[in-house]
C-alpha cells in the first residue's frame, strides 16, 4: 500500500509540475492588442469635418431669351433660392422665356426628386402655357415624377422657364380683360443616397 501511495504521490506531483509549466508556457505566448488605447495615453482619433448642403441659383447666370415672339420682363429678382418676374404678354404667339443654372456647392450629391408647379386653371390653360426644361427634359404641372436626377457635388445644370401666350381653338376662350395669372415653381432637392 505504501507503493502505491507513493506512486499517487509522484503523479500527483507530476501533474502540478505540468501545471506550473503549462501556465508559464501559455503566459509566455499571450498577446494583447489595443485599439486606441496604445502606450502612453495615445488613442485613435476622428476628426468630423463640417459639411454643407448648398443647392443654389448662380445667380450672374440669369438671361432672357430674345428675338421675334420673345417679350423681355418688365421686372425681376434673382437670389440664390428665389427668382421672380413680370412680365406682359400682349398677343398669341408672345413668350416669355429666362434660363438660369442651379448649383450644388454642398458636400454631397443631391437628387432632384420634384417640381411642384402652379397648376393652370381650364380657362387659363386655353391660352397660357407654362414649363420648366431642367436638364433636358421639360416638365409641366401634369408630369407625373422626376426620375430621380442626381446633381452631383460641384456640377451646374441649366433650368428654362417658358411661358406662352396660346392661340385658343375659340375666340371665345381669349382672356376679356386683363388677367394676371401667378405661376410659381419649387425644386424638391434631397440628399442622393
Amino acid at each position: 500500500m505504501r507503493k502505491e501511495k507513493n506512486v499517487q504521490m509522484l503523479v500527483i506531483v507530476l501533474l502540478a509540475v505540468a501545471v506550473v509549466a503549462m501556465s508559464i508556457g501559455f503566459a509566455g505566448y499571450s498577446q494583447i492588442l489595443n485599439i486606441g488605447g496604445g502606450p502612453e495615453g495615445s488613442g485613435a482619433t476622428v476628426n468630423v469635418k463640417p459639411t454643407s448642403w448648398k443647392i443654389h441659383f448662380l445667380e450672374t447666370t440669369y438671361k432672357e431669351k430674345t428675338g421675334t415672339g420673345y417679350v423681355a420682363s418688365t421686372s425681376h429678382t434673382v437670389g440664390e433660392t428665389d427668382v421672380t418676374f413680370e412680365t406682359n404678354l400682349v398677343k398669341p404667339g408672345d413668350t416669355f422665356e429666362f434660363e438660369i443654372d442651379i448649383k450644388n456647392d454642398g458636400n454631397f450629391d443631391a437628387n432632384l426628386k420634384n417640381i411642384t408647379m402652379t397648376a393652370l386653371t381650364a380657362a387659363q390653360a386655353k391660352f397660357l402655357s407654362y414649363k420648366i426644361n431642367y436638364d433636358g427634359t421639360d416638365y409641366t404641372q401634369s408630369t407625373p415624377n422626376i426620375s430621380n436626377s442626381t446633381l452631383n457635388v460641384g456640377v451646374t445644370k441649366k433650368a428654362t422657364v417658358t411661358v406662352k401666350y396660346l392661340q385658343p381653338a375659340s375666340e371665345a376662350d381669349l382672356p376679356q380683360t386683363e388677367t394676371p395669372v401667378s405661376l410659381t415653381a419649387s425644386f424638391g432637392f434631397e440628399q442622393a443616397e
